[in-house]
């Protein structure tokens, strides 16, 4: 049985073990070859950043200032 366990940060684990049987003469019968790639893992990029933040503050203290003046504005018009 094929597993990997000590795998470095950058490399993908196994998705299942692979079960391998050995004699005398299997390396003369080589009829189901398997090949197990080592891939490595992917980064994705980065696509936030200080700008996204700061859009979401201003966004979020222009509608809280909206709704002062809007609330201010009802209480003017009521009796």
């Amino acid at each position: 049985m094929i597993v990997k366990d000590g795998v470095e940060t950058e490399y993908n684990l196994l998705r299942k073990p692979y079960k391998v049987i050995v004699t005398a003469t299997s390396h003369m019968e080589a009829d189901d070859v398997l090949v197990i790639e080592n891939n490595k893992t992917f980064q994705l990029p980065f696509t936030g950043g200080v700008g996204t933040m700061l859009f979401t503050i201003g966004g979020i203290a222009l509608v809280a200032v909206g709704g002062m003046l809007f609330m201010k504005g009802r209480r003017k018009e009521q009796p």
